[in-house]
């Protein structure tokens, strides 16, 4: 009899390094039992609670999450001819992905996409399609987005309701939308600069088409050169239709060649402008208008018209939908143990919390969901950031229309600062008050804003307002590089008192480098090396008194298709800002990333694990398919290659031991240790990487070290195989290596405890990393 896999024995049988045991058909009854009885008696969290398996491959479930999203079970096979050990005839193992709620301890985090999960009136969609027919030309609809112009056809349709007589179509630009006048004036701070186009992005090639049953169309318009008029109307005059299948078509005595039409498609294909740096290039309009044959216009949603379009853009705010989908599963599939929320903007700044004015309310969605992360395992990092508030300032008092008619993320209107007046930081300080009050139980640490360089009183006033109500809140500050780190505390110690220096000094400190850590750097370089770097900050800052961790907060990397890796296409006119990696070369550097800082004992934290609102590469979810609603996108390498670090780098401590290679190196080496008999050696090789297989062949030695087993880690196939060494008297010898441009981990159990295991990587460890 064939074995099948259920969904309930993959998630609960095996451990690390073993794919779930088959179950015999004829067990699902007594399996369905089980659960209820585990249900009763209070078992963890169940992924199924958050999604569905929708099929099945190689008998491994393909979990979906709202059908946006499709996670497989294991890592996928992305280089299937990777051998890591010469005539090594084990077999390589899957290892199954642990979940947040399982996995005790790691190193790894995310920095959230915000907005987050909140209640449908702090949902602001300011380019949402029926801003088309509001009548309005100061709303806007705007299309998705890309990096270059000609990504793909953008389309609206207008739906009448009944045959009318059409004379002309005409696109409305919008003029002053969410305070461009303003904008334009420079009295409205856009860091993106998106209301130079917003409302009036023009496709270079437009066509027209009617139809009276939406199933035969005909076109009536069609222009490969279209100019339009970005400054106002741009009417169209539509051809008459010739008498088919849909006749009769038109009334021949009205002037123009009157069309009796049900509905209207326009399409415009290979945009002029390009919105922003994320948006891309778009079609955006204020508003629709179809006349009749009083040039009267019909395509208002007051006359019983209806519009559907292509895709929407978001900008930088997330849909509510798709992050109730997603903001909390996919961290919890990842394996994380932090997430650091409300940087810059969300439901979790005083943008949101207080309104109206001496009104302090956190949305009950967003709420929930620290509860959630608090609950399932995951360290909740809490951005206080200081941004100022727009109350404070008498603009967006009446929040349903701000929501419509204003743009309310902190990167297309910057309010300015907390500190920007006296009344301003007295209400900022309030605010803090409150939510340490509200999340004190649930959050590990409270972090003073987010890329930031202000007045130092701000930090220590905000330190000692937490302090007050939470005695041992732990404090984060962030800064650009951690090298920057040294110079915070000198300031800090210079300007406070002992006793005041004891409850400012922070506990934690975040830094935001990119994964690409040492490409193209040589050995003449290590004191800019990258690792060397942070070596030597958490040198400095440790001699100056500092005790807390480091966080490499906000981990970048990019992918983007199209336009894809600027390789492909060197002679195509650069029209993106940001060409990026393939996968497979991001999911490399990503894995050289996190296992180096997780080798410093540092923390490190990808910046968005996903984004679906724009075009951001960002997303370990690769590339983004935009619709009107929700936006599909689809796990990337990098995502699969990170899933698998937080398994496998559970409870692992850096430690100093030595390692020798006999090939041609050198390799970026990092130690590990868990417990007290077990041992693991990283190696890859630095500098620049490409796709596919790249590896040198050496022998791997741990001095003074027996092993009884060892495995040899492939983190992006997510495969583990059992070795063949030698061990005796002299140490372990690995032979036959396969080292890649991305971390082999060599994990090995050992029968004796080595002194210098003592050694702490937050010391100095000048083999590390070299």
């Amino acid at each position: 009899m064939k074995a099948r896999m259920t969904r309930r024995r993959f998630l609960t049988t095996g451990g690390t390094g073993a794919v779930a045991t088959a179950v015999i058909p004829g067990e699902n009854r007594s399996l369905r039992a089980a659960r209820k009885v585990e249900l009763t008696t209070g078992v963890g969290p169940d992924f199924e609670d958050y999604a569905t398996i929708e099929a099945y491959a190689d008998g491994v479930p393909v979990y979906s999450l709202g059908n946006i999203v499709f996670l497989y079970g294991v890592s996928p096979e992305v280089l299937p001819d990777v051998v890591m050990q010469y005539g090594n005839t084990s077999p390589r193992i899957k290892i199954k992905p642990r979940k947040s709620w399982d996995i005790k301890e790691n190193p790894f985090g995310a920095t959230m996409p915000e907005p987050g999960p909140r209640t449908k009136w702090n949902d602001c969609e300011p380019a949402l399609a029926i801003h088309l027919i509001d009548g309005d030309p100061n709303t806007i609809w705007c299309s998705y987005g890309s990096q270059i112009p000609d990504a793909r056809p953008e389309w609206i349709r207008i739906d009448l309701p009944e045959e009318t007589s059409v004379t002309a179509v005409v696109l409305v630009c919008s003029q002053d939308f969410a305070g461009t006048e303003r904008w334009a004036a420079g009295k409205l701070k856009d860091r993106q600069e998106f209301h130079k186009w917003a409302g009036k992005a023009l496709p270079n090639e437009l066509t027209i088409q009617v139809s009276r049953d939406t199933w035969h169309w005909e076109t009536v318009y069609e222009s490969k050169n279209f100019s339009g008029n970005e400054s106002g109307p741009a009417e169209i005059v539509a051809e008459p239709t010739p008498q088919d299948s849909n006749q009769p078509r038109f009334l021949g005595s009205l002037p123009g060649g009157t069309i009796i039409e049900f509905a209207i498609l326009i399409t415009g294909r290979n945009f002029k402008r390009r919105m922003d740096k994320y948006v891309g290039y778009a079609f955006s309009l204020g508003g629709l208008e179809v006349w009749d044959s009083k040039r009267k216009n019909i395509a208002l949603i007051s006359r019983g018209a209806g519009v559907t379009a292509s895709s929407t853009s978001h900008l930088m705010d997330h849909d509510r939908i798709t992050q109730e989908i997603l903001y909390e599963p996919l961290q919890y599939d990842l394996g994380l143990k932090y997430v650091r929320v409300g940087a810059d903007t969300g439901v979790y700044t005083w943008n949101y919390v207080e309104r109206p004015l001496s009104t302090m309310k956190v949305d009950p969605i967003a709420d929930q969901t620290v509860s959630n992360f608090h609950a399932n395992g995951i360290n909740v990092i809490m951005n206080l950031d200081v941004k100022a508030h727009f109350l404070y300032q008498g603009r967006k008092v009446d929040w349903k229309r701000a929501r419509v008619y204003e743009l309310n993320n902190i990167y297309y209107d910057f309010p300015g600062w907390c500190w920007d007046t006296p009344e301003m930081f007295e209400g900022y300080l309030r605010y803090v008050e409150f939510m340490v009050r509200h999340f004190k139980d649930r959050v590990a640490y409270f972090e003073i804003g987010n890329e930031w360089a202000g007045p130092s009183y701000v930090y220590s006033r905000t330190v000692f307002t937490i302090k007050k109500i939470h005695p041992q809140a732990r404090i984060m500050v962030g800064v650009g590089r951690m090298s920057q780190f040294k110079g915070v505390l000198e300031q800090l110690i210079k300007e406070a008192s002992p006793d005041d220096l004891r409850l400012l000094m922070p506990d934690a400190v975040g830094s935001h480098p990119t994964t690409q850590v040492d490409a193209g750097l040589t050995l003449d370089d290590l004191k800019n090396f990258y690792w060397e770097e942070n070596r030597q900050a958490m040198r400095d800052c440790n001699a100056l008194g500092y005790k807390g961790i480091y966080i490499a907060s906000e981990v970048y990397s990019w992918v983007m298709y199209p336009p894809g890796p600027r390789a492909l296409n060197p002679r195509e006119p650069r029209f993106s800002s940001y060409y990026g990696d393939s996968e497979i070369v991001r999911a490399k550097y990503l894995a050289q990333n996190l296992v180096g800082h997780a080798g410093l004992n540092m923390l490190a934290f990808v910046c968005n694990t996903y984004f679906t609102a724009s075009s951001v590469g960002q997303s370990l979810l690769g590339v983004t398919v935009p619709s009107q609603t929700l936006t599909g996108a689809q796990p990337g390498s990098a995502y699969y290659t990170f899933r698998t670090l937080c398994t496998v780098l559970e409870g692992w401590k850096a430690r100093d031991f030595p390692v020798n290679f006999s090939g041609a190196g050198p390799f970026t080496v990092f130690t590990f240790q868990r417990g007290m008999g077990e041992m693991m050696v990283a190696a890859a090789i630095p500098g620049d990487t490409t796709d596919g297989i790249v590896e040198t062949a050496s022998d791997v030695t741990v001095p003074e070290v027996r092993a009884k087993e060892a495995w040899v880690i492939d983190v992006l196939n997510g495969t583990e195989q059992k070795l063949t060494f030698n061990s005796d008297g002299e140490g372990t010898t690995f032979k036959g290596m396969l080292i890649k441009d991305y971390p082999t981990l060599i994990r090995m159990t050992t029968y004796a405890q080595q002194a210098w295991t003592c050694s702490s990587r937050s010391a100095a460890f000048p083999g590390n990393g070299r």
